[in-house]
């Protein structure tokens, strides 16, 4: 729908474009121009200059909205790249996250299988260790047991002997007599 000055402008234009034929009409004719005609040729051409000059603006105009439109074309094609990077970008953070994580998991597991390993072997070991000082204990009391078996016999090995001197002595002097001193 025009606006009451687009048609305005129409209606006048073409007012103006009658009036111009008829005067260019009278100067085909040879006819001398009042001024009035005079005045309203150079204004028909002051309009057309003025009028192109309008025409140029626009169309430098619509020269300038496309190079905006193609900025913000290539602006809206650069956001669209950055927001396909940086999801790249997080995709692979989130992705090395996860790989770290694994790892982490995996560590963690092994420290606690290996923790789990060693206070085995070190039960293991407390284990001999205690097996061989019951073993040590015993041995210690049989040896125990063994020297005080071992006095005992010493002492009546010592007692016969002794026992033995003295009959020997005595059986001797039976036999033999008493010796002189």
């Amino acid at each position: 729908m025009q606006t009451v000055a687009s048609t305005s402008q129409l209606i006048l234009a073409k007012v103006l474009d009658e009036i111009v034929q008829r005067i260019a009409k009278k100067v085909a004719e040879g006819k001398k121009l009042s001024d009035q005609e005079i005045i309203i040729l150079y204004l028909d051409q002051v309009l057309k200059t003025v009028e192109s000059r309008f025409n140029e603006v626009d169309k430098r105009f619509n020269d300038v909205d496309k190079r905006f439109e193609e900025v913000n074309r290539r602006i809206e094609d650069l956001k669209q790249y950055i927001d396909k990077r940086m999801e790249d970008t997080n995709k692979r953070i989130e992705d090395m996250k996860q790989y770290i994580d694994k790892r982490i998991e995996d560590m963690n597991r092994r420290m606690e299988d290996l923790k789990h390993y060693i206070d085995k072997r070190m039960e293991d070991t407390n284990k001999r260790i205690d097996d061989t000082n019951k073993r040590i204990d015993e041995v210690s009391k049989k040896i125990d047991s063994l020297e005080s078996r071992l006095n005992i016999v010493y002492n009546e090995v010592l007692s016969i002997k002794t026992d033995i001197i003295k009959m020997m002595k005595e059986y001797m002097e039976e036999r033999y007599g008493k010796p002189k001193e």
